[in-house]
């Protein structure tokens, strides 16, 4: 959080330091940054009721590639009835996958198909999300997370430092009670600048009847005009058809004089702009903060009386000729942590005096005394070693630190630098959250004794998390299971944290068969890695990559600060030939057999062994009598074992015309274009202009495919999301890819 300090002090006679109660405002001076939000953040409804939200997106001046994101959300309180792609990268935006759980997590993955050298910036909405409140749900308030968010530049790596904006809704007896509004007349903003000289800045003239009917408005604005010249005043026509008293405008020595009335007989309340005026910093401007006055504000209702109890808002602008430095007092690093429970840290209370000589410092430290406890204080001599300290500065031990000091010579200079270094522990039986560090009573003395103005307060936070190492098993296999041809491999915390932020998958070659890893001269390779575990922590495995034998798979769940690992022992089997998995495989043939009917090639095989061959044709599913090459097949293996098509029966035809395949619109059924493993940045080169994704190989006993390319990407995207480049298309796999236009295969 941060804040500015404004008002003024009282004295006291130790040593010129005085301690005040400080109040705040927002201030925009830290640097803008890639940002994800949920709009609004607060939400108050009650059950039955329907809103909306939106998940926004801004690059900042990154360019912007890709993004994925969860959106949790309490599925006992609301229902999602609607998630719309709102295609953040306008017809270049690539779906990768968008919709909701039911149980409580919307997930979006989009990327943009723009290409390498035209990728931008990009700020908008990339989601509208349509809630209701569920019948009986409980009053209270509830959270709207954004989780696993991650913004890709145009290389395809993560951006750094995405501010993450979540919301929030508040349901039934915790909603605010109404608010009655007091009829209002306002300048918008109300702090303008800083502006230098020639500079134009836009302010308008609000106006809030509230209740009231609204007839007719008077007003005069004041402004100081050896300072500001009006370029332009904008009736914005609060009132429609309403007339324009005779005079109104500006009479150039620093009065705007306006007035609008309703001559329809009909009268409503009015809430909006009346006025828009442009004002030009004249040259010769001093530096300084200048009123903009509201006087004489009349507002009548419809019997022609005046509205009683307005409230007026003035309004100011700051000139200044270079940038302008703000006196400040900080918690230094701003957010610290994780921590777990005895764990020690550091912060620091850093002070800026900026352009202003510094004589005087005094703070108060408020921390949470339950979670914390202070070790000690250090005195950094901010203002110099004989400088003096406040009677009775320190920790009381109760969730506050006082502490002030004071320089003793007679000159005074401006100062940045550290005033305290203060080392906190995390006390025994700390749960974990976010506390914060917080600044308050901030006052800065200049050379005169007096109270600097708008100093800005920036406040800290400290995250606990107690450890809990993962406690990760392989679910997916067991040790001595025979695998073949690509596996998903899936592992799982029963730590019961949910605070997994990594997975990682490695296999070993274990020639020596002892099911450990002390093969001299092997190593384990990494085969995975899943960011996001929204659907499982998982990564696909090719064995046909690798010789038969003996192997180790290692899976290494981390939760930022522990990681943990478990391993399962199996046995790798391709043989020669096509392996049918139980269930449904999906294959194909990169030549035309020399004999392709499906009876030969299937000829070991009984109807009770595999019951099912289908082609898809477009979403047709064909019978057919004949395996041609290019296609992929739907092949049904009924039993509990895995089968083989022995090489015997795909002898290639010799010789045979080269296959092609016509391909159409949409999603579309192939084979492998060649008798060797290749890239499908390769595999695919005749259809390079027209395809956008393709998927595969199909896993039997995951029932989900392996991979998805991406046409024109590179390298790991997210988890088993790929460039085309690393897409590796396999002998006799069948694949789908999507085309936008008919086009040949071959």
């Amino acid at each position: 959080m941060t804040k500015i300090t404004w008002k003024g002090m009282a004295g006291s006679a130790a040593i010129l330091l005085i301690f005040c109660a400080c109040f705040m405002v927002g201030v925009g001076l830290a640097a803008a940054a890639p940002s994800v939000s949920v709009d609004p953040q607060m939400n108050e409804y009650d059950a039955g009721d329907t809103f909306q939200v939106t998940v926004d997106v801004n690059s900042d001046a990154e360019n912007l590639r890709a993004v994925n994101l969860q959106l949790g959300y309490d599925p006992a309180v609301l229902v999602v009835n609607g998630v719309t792609n709102e295609a953040l990268f306008g017809t270049d935006t690539l779906t990768i996958s968008c919709g909701d759980d039911g149980a409580g997590t919307i997930e979006c993955g989009i990327a943009s198909t723009a290409g390498n050298g035209n990728y931008t910036p990009v700020a908008g909405t990339m989601l509208t999300i349509d809630f209701e409140v569920k019948a009986g749900a409980a009053n209270g308030t509830y959270d709207l997370d954004l989780d696993s968010v991650v913004l890709k530049d145009e290389t395809n790596t993560a951006i750094a430092g995405v501010a993450i904006t979540d919301g929030e809704l508040k349901v039934g007896d915790d909603i605010a009670p109404p608010v009655v509004d007091d009829p209002e007349v306002m300048i918008s903003p109300a702090a303008s600048g800083p502006v230098g000289p020639g500079d134009t800045f836009l302010i308008e003239v609000e106006v809030d009847s509230a209740d009231e009917d609204l007839r007719a408005v008077n007003l005069q604005l004041d402004y100081d005009p050896a300072v500001l010249m009006v370029n332009s005043i904008a009736n914005e026509n609060l009132i429609p058809g309403a007339l324009e008293a005779p005079g109104s405008g500006d009479d150039g020595a620093g009065t705007i004089t306006y007035g609008v009335a309703s001559t329809t007989g009909t009268y409503a309340p009015a809430d909006g702009t009346m006025l828009s005026i442009v004002f030009e910093v004249k040259a010769g401007a001093a530096d300084g903060t200048y009123d903009l006055d509201l006087n004489t504000v009349v507002l009548k209702d419809e019997t022609n009386a005046a509205i009683a109890g307005v409230v007026v808002t003035d309004g100011t602008v700051q000139v200044a000729n270079g940038p302008v430095a703000m006196p400040e007092v900080m918690i230094s690093p701003a957010a610290t942590g994780p921590v777990d429970i005895g764990d020690t840290f550091q912060v620091e209370v850093d002070v800026d005096s900026a352009a202003e000589d510094l004589r005087a410092v005094n703070i108060q430290l408020d921390y949470d005394p339950t979670m914390f406890m202070v070790n000690s204080i250090t005195n950094e001599n901010l203002l110099g070693a004989g400088a003096l300290v406040a009677p009775g500065s320190g920790d009381d031990g109760a969730g506050t630190i006082t502490y002030g000091v004071a320089a003793t010579g007679g000159t005074y200079a401006p100062i940045a630098g550290t005033m305290l270094t203060i080392e906190f522990e995390v006390k025994a039986g700390a749960t974990g959250g976010i506390y914060d560090l917080d600044l308050n009573n901030v006052v800065l003395k200049d050379g005169t004794n007096a109270a600097i103005a708008g100093v800005v307060v920036t406040d800290g936070t400290v995250e606990i998390l107690p450890n809990v190492v993962p406690v990760p098993e392989i679910i997916s296999h067991s040790d001595g299971d025979v695998v073949s041809k690509t596996q998903i491999v899936e592992v799982i915390d029963n730590s019961s944290q949910d605070d997994i932020m990594s997975a990682t998958f490695e296999v070993f070659a274990d020639i020596n068969g002892n099911c450990d890893d002390d093969d001299v001269g092997e190593t384990w390779a990494v085969f995975g890695t899943d960011n996001d575990g929204s659907d499982g922590w998982t990564a696909a495995l090719d064995t046909t990559t690798v010789p038969d034998g003996q192997y180790l798979i290692k899976a290494i769940l981390d939760d930022g600060r522990d990681t943990a690992f478990y391993i399962v022992c199996v046995e790798v089997y391709n043989p020669e030939g096509i392996i049918l998995m139980p269930g449904w495989n999906l294959i194909s043939f990169p030549e035309t057999l020399e004999n392709s009917s499906i009876d030969y090639v299937l000829q070991e095989f009984s109807d009770t062994q595999v019951d099912s061959v289908f082609y898809d044709d477009n979403g047709s599913m064909v019978v057919p009598t004949d395996f041609e090459p290019l296609k992929a097949y739907w092949v049904h293996n009924n039993m509990s074992e895995e089968l083989v098509i022995v090489e015997e029966y795909l002898t290639p035809m010799v010789p045979s015309t080269p296959p092609s395949l016509v391909l159409h619109p949409g999603w579309n059924a192939i084979g492998h274009t060649s008798n060797v493993d290749l890239p499908a940045e390769i595999a695919l080169s005749t259809i390079d202009d027209s395809y956008v994704k393709v998927k595969g190989p199909w896993v039997s006993s995951a029932e989900e495919y392996a991979f998805v390319g991406f046409n024109g990407f590179e390298g790991v995207i997210n988890g088993n999301q790929v460039g085309t480049d690393v897409f590796m298309m396999d002998v006799y796999e069948g694949y789908f890819v999507f085309v936008t236009e008919e086009c040949v295969l071959a």
